[in-house]
């Protein structure tokens, strides 16, 4: 799989082209929760200036070695700590009843249908 430079990412897609974007966080030591969004390319520029704040600082932590802990408990929110807007982070924050400490990984692939197969 071809590695991009996240500055070249949003030059690559058209506005108008579908994606699924794929976002995993922890939410307590290894209990990871995953969103799946789909995405227009206009979106995805969008929210880039935000995955790049979070690459950016990816050696900085927040604490105990967290990149987005948005918990209760946090010292400093990552709203704070990546220099984000109330409308940045309301749009690109995972959702987790417990909050999440970390954002794992991000991934975007073109949009295609899916099926279900299985659903309880």
């Amino acid at each position: 799989m071809p590695t991009y430079k996240l500055m070249d990412i949003p030059f690559m897609f058209g506005e108008n082209k579908k994606f699924r974007i794929t976002i995993t966080g922890d939410s307590n030591d290894a209990d990871y929760i995953t969103e799946v969004s789909d995405i227009t390319g206009r979106e995805l520029i969008g929210i880039m200036p935000i995955i790049i704040k979070i690459e950016t600082h990816k050696n900085k932590k927040l604490s105990n070695s967290h990149n987005w802990d948005n918990r209760e408990n946090s010292k400093i929110s990552p709203q704070t700590f990546h220099n984000l807007t109330d409308e940045e982070y309301e749009n690109f924050c995972c959702h987790s009843p417990w909050g999440i400490h970390s954002i794992c990984s991000i991934k975007i692939s073109e949009w295609v249908p899916q099926h279900t197969l299985f659903e309880e």
